[in-house]
């Protein structure tokens, strides 16, 4: 059985510049396709420890990785607490990290955890099932002013303020429970040419929200340097600009010897590079990939290596 196909795999191994005694972290688990491709490159001296919050997810990999033995450890928490989890395996540091941002394909076409628009589903999106709040909570209880804002930051929809006063308008008449309530929400006041990309959008922007994603990428990014080895690697596949933004963003300012202002005869800022550029530019699927996995379209990979 497949989970999903691992994106960008080439890239990523490449990027992490896996040694055969060196010691990886998976952050994003997922059907583990990244992690068996780290742990086919490792020796008996080297180990892989792959995150995933999802317990589905986890229990997938863990059976699918069972052949690698106590080479392969999976965790099952949030990314944002690996410095926390490695200190309770005893790993104080390691030489790469890798972060894939994207849901899963299974987790995609899960029926019951309501990510996509194309099928029937509860209105939920929750990565985390112990997370109290639903896709459905947000639409249902929200003003509108915070839909508004979460629709216009988190899925750059231009329709913003139509579509959260219609859900509004809605929802004093009854609470929206399914996808196919948000979508004919939306159908009602998008234009039919218009409302894939429409759904796309704000069901990206429920699903941030609900997850904290922009919040929880920003602490792992931050916490990732504080259990990188020098030499160690960062390696990073985002799906959405939001995202990418981000990741760009905070390799870029890390990168940075100093930050003093411009015209500073000399700098007192004391500021140190933690990281150094490996991609300058973000690196992106061919064609050939696109084609066999659709859902690659959208990736860009970056990579970085601790000072």
């Amino acid at each position: 059985m497949v989970y999903h196909l691992p994106v960008l795999a080439s890239a990523c191994m490449t990027g992490l510049a896996i040694k055969p005694d060196g010691q990886y972290v998976d952050g994003t688990l997922g059907g583990g396709g990244h992690s068996e491709l780290i742990l086919g490159q490792l020796g008996p001296g080297g180990n892989c420890v792959g995150f995933d919050v999802d317990p589905d997810a986890h229990a997938f990999a863990a059976r699918r990785l069972e052949p690698f033995g106590n080479r392969f450890i999976p965790v099952q928490a949030n990314f944002s607490r690996i410095p926390e989890s490695l200190y309770r395996l005893g790993i104080d540091s390691v030489d790469g990290i890798l972060l894939d941002l994207g849901v899963s394909s299974r987790q995609l076409d899960n029926p019951d955890k309501g990510f996509t628009f194309r099928s029937e589903a509860p209105l939920d999106l929750r990565l985390d099932p112990d997370r109290k709040i639903t896709a459905a909570g947000v639409v249902n209880t929200y003003p509108e002013e915070k839909l508004i804002r979460i629709f216009r930051e988190y899925g750059e929809e231009e329709f913003a303020r139509l579509i959260a006063r219609e859900l509004i308008r809605t929802r004093q008449l009854a609470p929206l429970k399914t996808t196919s309530d948000l979508t004919a929400c939306i159908d009602r006041v998008i234009f039919a040419d218009k409302r894939k990309k429409t759904y796309a959008r704000i069901f990206q922007a429920l699903r941030i929200e609900v997850n904290e994603e922009l919040a929880v990428l920003k602490t792992v990014l931050e916490k990732s340097l504080t259990v990188l080895k020098p030499g160690g690697r960062l390696v990073v596949i985002s799906y959405h600009s939001l995202e990418d933004r981000l990741v760009k963003e905070f390799i870029r300012e890390e990168a940075k010897t100093c930050v003093c202002p411009p015209g500073m005869p000399v700098c007192t800022c004391g500021k140190t590079a933690r990281l150094k550029l490996i991609s300058r530019k973000a690196i992106q699927p061919s064609e050939e990939e696109i084609e066999a996995n659709p859902r690659a379209r959208s990736a860009r990979l970056r990579v970085a290596e601790r000072m």
